[in-house]
């Protein structure tokens, strides 16, 4: 069954704790809301679970210094994804 990280009512997902025991998760499907792995890693032993926007962002940043020889700053745009 396949689901898109925004539905709401998401099947449990069938991932061993030690996936995210003692670590750091990341998600990298991008949504304003935390996908079905957030949520399991944050209900598990995941010591952090981060959406992934600050990856993106700076992977971008990265290419943008990359291709046109300038860093962009980036805390603006990480400023605009945070939630209030």
């Amino acid at each position: 069954e396949s689901f898109a990280a925004s539905d709401q009512e998401a099947p449990a997902l069938a991932l061993p704790e030690s996936v995210v025991d003692g670590a750091v998760a990341y998600d990298m499907a991008y949504s304003a809301a935390p996908g079905p792995f957030l949520r399991w890693a944050r209900n598990h032993s995941a010591v952090a679970a981060h959406q992934g926007w600050g990856m993106l962002v700076e992977q971008a940043a990265e290419s943008f210094r990359i291709w046109r020889g300038v860093q962009p700053d980036s805390a603006d745009v990480l400023a605009m994804l945070r939630p209030p």
